[in-house]
């Protein structure tokens, strides 16, 4: 069938363009667990800014409705 047999080395041409897919899948992999970390990070902070606002607002209406 033309395949090599199991036991035989891969040629080192073969050997080194395996470990450059295998460095490149490896950064690739690196990077999105990075960016989803960033975006995890980010969602966390715009609840808490959304949080906090809602609670200025409730707080502010509370304020105004007890001058009237």
């Amino acid at each position: 069938m033309g395949l090599g047999a199991a036991e035989e080395p891969p040629a080192p041409a073969t050997a080194d363009t395996l470990h450059t897919i295998q460095t490149l899948l490896l950064k690739l992999i690196r990077r999105g667990e990075l960016t989803f970390r960033e975006q995890h990070i980010g969602l966390k902070l715009l609840r808490e800014n959304l949080v906090e606002r809602g609670g200025r607002e409730v707080v502010w209406d509370e304020l105004v409705s007890q001058r009237s």
